[in-house]
């Protein structure tokens, strides 16, 4: 009997047959589609090597069988699926030893097992085998039925299939790699939900999550109102994760830390040279972010240059960067938020009335805590599971006098002042049960009803002003106690003191 194994070198092809190859590198390394991709690997094969049939043959999980992953030409149909003992015929030998294998006359040759063949009731007169290998990795083989008009395979059949299977192995291994880091995706996004859930089941919440699940699907973009505290971010988070754009980028940006040069480099990015200190070329955001959704925080603290290149990307999603010429186009969904009031920021001059409109095509309003007060158990059980967990320490629940305090309180600073709240009382409490003596001062001793009559805004001054002198007048460590930026804190005094 002749030799069946070969070494047969590309050199043996037509020129025909090199760009076939080609065209077939370009096809299977187009998409990511892994089906589609070998079922036109095998209608090729058999076109190229004018076969009746081919298969490509997979190994399982568990190493014991070999399975018919994609097929084509005669009885291909009924073929896939099928499974053979990783041991068994012309096939098996090729995976033990890793060399193609040629079968000019099955019945003649001792490798060949029938059994595929007779399960399809497919007549098999000769084949041509060869492994797919991938960095020494033993993927599979893909095999090659029956020349036509009864022609016999020779060496350049045999350089012919092992290029097409190098081709298949790449496409296999990339298949590969991105279905783990689709699972990847998926699993760090059910993380990320679990970690930063939106609690509650008060009516407001329930509207808040009803609009939030028509929102996410659409790539609208949203403008979120709502004071500071209320976790704002927090649906903007939610929003992406339940939108197409879930696997690719959030990026969120606080508009209020930056001047006004800086927040268009942060934006839009610069070029070498653009302005003092531009040292070397920048990435804006919206270049990072492409694909994925844009969070702009206090958006109405953006000056006016950096309002007019933001509603250019709303409006036709391109931009340049400071200092550039190049027009650079991305593909963005763009939720903004603010607690400002953007009307009166319009008619004072320093908000762009038609930014604002192309802001606002769905706007949706955040709640604040004292609307949603019988949310507070839930979120307290969540930031003492939280902390306590940081910490190291078990705190088993809330006593009912603390609850009632909790309860009680006007919450000036939203959910972000109950979470400060709880971890104090973690930090600084001792037992099991959190108590009223672990309450923040304004919470464990508030103003008797009636006697003081101060509005939310006093209450407010009162609380900021307690904690810069808690602070020792340092008031970025006061802002950070509070739970919003220095910016954020400096605004508030000045229009405090404009107020008297």
């Amino acid at each position: 009997m002749p030799k069946r194994t070969w070494d047969a070198p590309l050199k043996l092809l037509e020129r025909g047959q090199l760009l076939a190859l080609l065209d077939a590198a370009t096809l299977l390394t187009s998409s990511l589609e892994s089906r589609r991709v070998l079922r036109c690997l095998m209608e090729l094969t058999n076109s190229l090597l004018r076969t009746e049939a081919s298969s490509l043959i997979l190994v399982d999980e568990k190493g014991k069988r070999l399975v018919f992953k994609s097929t084509a030409g005669a009885k291909a149909e009924e073929a896939m699926g099928l499974t053979l003992d990783a041991g068994k015929g012309i096939v098996g030998w090729v995976m033990r030893n890793r060399k193609p294998y040629i079968a000019r006359d099955v019945e003649a040759d001792s490798e060949w097992s029938r059994e595929i063949s007779d399960a399809l009731g497919f007549p098999t007169r000769s084949v041509l085998c060869v492994p797919i290998i991938f960095r020494d990795r033993l993927l599979g083989a893909i095999e090659a039925v029956n020349k036509m008009d009864d022609g016999a395979f020779d060496a350049a059949d045999v350089a012919l299939l092992a290029a097409l299977a190098n081709h298949a192995a790449i496409a296999l291994e990339n298949a590969r790699v991105h279905s783990e880091l689709e699972a990847d995706a998926r699993k760090m996004i059910d993380q990320i939900r679990r970690a930063h859930p939106l609690i509650g089941a008060s009516p407001p919440m329930k509207a808040l999550l009803e609009t939030i699940g028509k929102v996410a699907p659409t790539d609208s973009t949203v403008l979120l109102r709502g004071e500071s505290g209320t976790g704002k971010e927090l649906v903007a988070r939610t929003i992406h994760y339940g939108s197409p754009r879930r696997a690719k980028p959030f990026t969120c940006v606080n508009c209020t830390l930056y001047s006004e040069t800086l927040i268009e480099s942060e934006l839009f990015g610069h070029e070498q040279g653009s302005f003092t200190g531009a040292s070397k070329r920048r990435i804006g955001r919206f270049e990072q972010g492409d694909g994925g959704t844009i969070f702009l925080d206090e958006v109405g603290s953006i000056a006016p240059e950096g309002q007019l290149k933001l509603l250019r990307v709303l409006q036709d999603r391109e931009f340049e960067r400071l200092g550039g010429s190049d027009t650079i186009r991305v593909n963005v969904r763009i939720i903004a938020a603010t607690n400002e009031d953007l009307e009166k920021a319009i008619a004072a001059g320093r908000f762009r009335e038609d930014l604002y409109y192309r802001l606002k095509v769905i706007e949706v309003t955040v709640p604040p805590l004292r609307d949603r007060a019988q949310d507070i158990p839930a979120l307290v059980a969540h930031f003492l599971a939280e902390h306590a967990a940081a910490g190291g320490r078990r705190v088993g629940g809330t006593s009912r006098e603390a609850m009632d305090l909790l309860k009680a309180h006007r919450w000036p600073g939203n959910v972000r002042e109950l979470r400060n709240a709880v971890e104090r009382a973690v930090v600084l409490g001792s037992g099991d049960t959190l108590l009223p003596g672990h309450l923040p001062p304004e919470i464990a001793s508030p103003a008797p009803a009636g006697g003081s009559g101060r509005t939310l805004a006093e209450a407010e001054r009162d609380r900021i002003t307690q904690a810069i002198e808690e602070a020792g007048g340092n008031k970025s460590l006061a802002a950070r106690t509070l739970g919003i930026s220095r910016n954020r804190l400096d605004r508030k005094l000045k229009a405090f003191s404009r107020a008297h």
